[in-house]
């Protein structure tokens, strides 16, 4: 396996141990938690452009609500990002927001990637997504006019959907 590929993973495989003790599980580049009948999600995207002189990742957060679930060929508990009601990029949960792209090149301090990401995964992603975990909490937002990842008609079609 490539160096860079492999401190990648090294960072991915440290974050979900993080992630562990919050109850997520892992599963690929995924991290799961199943509450409250719906499904917090954390998501390691990698650019469609590394090669082996590159690496560059995202991290997507997203909460899948179970009562808006429709997939019924895989159950909740196999949810990805991109079924979310909720969609976020880690990025802008920081202080300065922005859509944060990591790069893993040669020589790069692969310890030290991986203490950052999983860090701030722990104390920013984690803290967002038990935030609107409860469906309560996403009719709560999606009634404020809020809707992170969604359009404003997908947001009032949810919010019909779960009030009525």
């Amino acid at each position: 396996m490539p160096a860079l590929q492999t401190t990648f993973l090294k960072v991915v495989d440290r974050t979900a141990n993080r992630l562990h003790p919050f109850g997520f599980t892992r599963w690929g580049l995924v991290m799961r938690l199943m509450a409250e009948g719906n499904a917090a999600i954390v998501s390691f995207q990698k650019s469609i452009y590394a090669d082996a002189e590159q690496v560059e990742f995202t991290i997507n957060l997203s909460i899948v609500c179970g009562r808006l679930w429709t997939q019924e060929a895989r159950p909740l508990s196999l949810a990805r990002e991109v079924d979310g009601h909720l969609q976020e990029r880690i990025g802008f949960l920081l202080d300065e927001p922005d859509d944060v792209w990591w790069s893993i090149e040669p020589g790069i301090d692969g310890d030290r990637l991986a203490d950052e990401v999983s860090d701030l995964v722990a104390t920013r992603a984690v803290p967002y997504l038990r935030q609107y975990l409860t469906t309560e909490a996403l009719i709560e937002l999606w009634a404020s006019g809020e809707s992170p990842g969604m359009t404003d008609i997908q947001r009032e079609r949810f919010l019909r959907q779960l009030v009525s």
